[in-house]
């Protein structure tokens, strides 16, 4: 999974849904598996995360999936040790 298509498929979930999630877990477990960075993945949540800066629900949601990134999460969900 390449970095665009990681943004791509991450942002429809943001629109969709709740974040924190073994579906979205298996999302950037796909993307690292791929070769994916967890500091580049880090680096474009923040990145949406300001995009939906005018949308607080919207921003909420990429937070949760950057505390997975980074591990600020439950054991079980974390991607990056």
């Amino acid at each position: 999974m390449t970095d665009k298509e990681l943004i791509r498929t991450l942002e429809k979930c943001i629109r969709q849904q709740n974040c924190f999630t073994a579906e979205v877990r298996d999302i950037l477990i796909a993307y690292k598996n791929g070769g994916g960075q967890q500091q580049t993945a880090q680096k474009l949540l923040e990145k949406l995360a300001i995009d939906f800066s005018d949308n607080e629900l919207l921003q909420d949601r990429t937070y949760d999936i950057v505390f997975i990134v980074t591990g600020w999460c439950n054991p079980e969900i974390r991607v990056w040790e």
